[in-house]
């Protein structure tokens, strides 16, 4: 690690719910950019309403 890296432990972080369904766990926030990083889990069923990202971004499973 170098001195600008970020070490999260998302174990430690409580999951926050967001949506019927869904849960976040905010990783990053930036109040300058208002750029953010989050982990999304959802129940079996459940959806994320439609949006559209104004730069970049990334689904995982």
């Amino acid at each position: 690690m170098n001195e600008n890296d970020i070490l999260i432990r998302c174990d430690e972080l409580e999951w926050q719910p967001t949506l019927p369904g869904g849960w976040i766990k905010r990783l990053r926030s930036c109040e300058k950019t208002g750029q953010w990083t989050q982990l999304l889990k959802l129940e079996a069923g459940a959806a994320v309403p439609p949006y559209f990202h104004l730069g970049a971004g990334a689904l995982c499973r």
